[in-house]
């Protein structure tokens, strides 16, 4: 796997290459996520400027973090580090 990520040792783009990767830690969760909708009245055709109702959507959706650490090494000077990633994955 290569990363688009700059070197810290010598700031070289697009030459590094993750030797290792390693789960830490995941999570479980359901995130509630909130929606405006706007919900326009019946007109007949002479009437304008009618008032608009807004009702709240509210959806629970379950999230996965998975926190990941990636052991990262230089193509072009060997210099050698760790980074921790976190994917999320929502369903």
């Amino acid at each position: 796997m290569q990363f688009l990520r700059k070197c810290p040792a010598c700031g070289r783009r697009f030459r590094l290459k993750a030797t290792s990767r390693r789960l830490v830690d995941t999570q479980s969760d359901v995130e509630r996520i909130v929606r405006a909708v706007a919900v326009l009245p019946p007109t007949s055709l002479g009437m304008m400027g009618m008032p608009q109702i807004y009702a709240e959507a509210v959806q629970e959706v379950p999230v996965e973090r998975e926190t990941f650490d990636v052991a990262c090494e230089c193509g072009h000077c060997g210099n050698r580090w760790t980074e921790t990633l976190t994917e999320v994955g929502k369903g």
